[in-house]
């Protein structure tokens, strides 16, 4: 698979999660929704964001023509997607409960940042 090929499949996988964020969006009232609602209103969004942003980092990476194989390309763009995704939900989801104060946020930061870091030391062993 080209990285053309992974990033227009992943374009319209992503096309069509962002598709049922809307229609999530504007079928199940957030007020009166039942713990089903809200998990697909998030699991959607989840998607919609991880593709968006692994899309966007790949595209980066590919323009800036480092000297990493492809494979090592898509999988660490398909990471940090996962990590800004799981960053912004977790967000989303400690601001619906009223948890989300300034040093949450922050907490939630740095341990997404030592998560980056310990993948980033294990895939840089040395040889």
């Amino acid at each position: 698979m080209t990285v053309r090929q992974y990033i227009l499949f992943l374009l319209y996988g992503t096309a069509i999660s962002w598709c049922a964020w809307l229609i999530t969006l504007f079928s199940i009232d957030p007020v009166t929704a039942s713990g089903i609602g809200l998990l697909a209103f998030h699991l959607t969004l989840f998607a919609g964001l991880t593709g968006t942003v692994s899309a966007i980092s790949t595209v980066v990476r590919t323009k800036r023509k480092t000297h990493y194989t492809l494979e090592t390309l898509v999988k660490t763009s398909l990471r940090q997607g996962l990590f800004i995704a799981i960053l912004i939900e977790l967000s989303l989801i400690l601001l619906h409960q009223n948890w989300l104060t300034w040093w949450s946020a922050l907490l939630l930061i740095i341990l997404i940042g030592l998560l980056e870091s310990v993948f980033l030391s294990l895939s840089h062993k040395p040889a």
